[in-house]
């Protein structure tokens, strides 16, 4: 009898282990640049600024010294760029590892003295050296339009969803530049946010939540149990 009441709890502990679900655990970067202006952008984020052609820095579109209104802002000068030679650029570095469903989401708009031949570009490479092969994940044209300051409205935002080629990256830059064909032009870029789901651990990463594994019984698991149990005292009842 005990071998039977043994083989019954065991097959109840079997029961719930295999109905456990491992729930993916939200990730999520997010930057709206409201921080005191510096000689960096700041938050993991790196500049290029080639000679005395390119701008990269924090701008305020209030022109005043409030944090609550900061953007990032590329001003390029020249349209002889790619995302391995820009002349205006700011490169973020994240770890990817079993990482999946990513989104990518952010606001734009032009200075206001762009024209056709302007674009913005968002590109990404597994390095950051002079031999690192960049591919495209986004370009507009930055002539004509989102010419206004207001970033927080819809019209200015982009959603980049499905982003596949990074799933499981454990070496992802994300490089916004500009290509500009004349001086003092760009774009304002704002409330960047990089999410998905993942099933690893935290990596201990700055400016990212943590990231765990969560076991937690399903329903199924928990009327499993007591079957078990229920059907455990039935079996004591009926021997004694």
């Amino acid at each position: 009898m005990k071998l039977k009441i043994s083989t019954l709890l065991t097959a109840s502990t079997l029961a719930i282990s295999f109905c456990q679900s491992v729930h993916a655990t939200p990730f999520s970067f997010e930057d709206n640049f409201n921080r005191v202006s510096g000689k960096t952008v700041g938050n993991g984020w790196s500049e290029i600024e080639y000679g005395d052609r390119g701008n990269v820095k924090l701008q305020n579109l209030d022109n005043h010294e409030s944090t609550s209104n900061q953007t990032l802002s590329l001003i390029g000068n020249s349209d002889n760029t790619s995302a391995s030679h820009p002349d205006a650029a700011a490169t973020h570095f994240f770890n990817l590892s079993n990482i999946e469903l990513l989104s990518l989401s952010f606001n734009w708009i032009s200075n206001g003295k762009t024209e056709k031949q302007d674009f913005l570009n968002l590109s990404w490479a597994t390095s950051n050296g002079s031999g690192a092969e960049w591919t495209p994940l986004w370009k507009e044209n930055l002539g004509g339009k989102n010419s206004e300051n207001d970033l927080s409205k819809d019209k200015t935002k982009v959603t980049l969803n499905n982003l596949n080629s990074l799933f499981n990256q454990s070496s992802v830059y994300l490089r916004f530049w500009t290509s500009v064909n004349s001086s003092n032009e760009g774009a304002y870029i704002d409330n960047f946010k990089l999410t998905g789901n993942t099933r690893n651990q935290s990596s201990g990463q700055s400016g990212v939540n943590a990231l765990a594994i969560s076991n937690v019984p399903e329903p199924s698991a928990i009327a499993l149990l007591g079957l078990g149990v229920m059907g455990w005292l039935g079996f004591k009842r009926k021997s004694v």
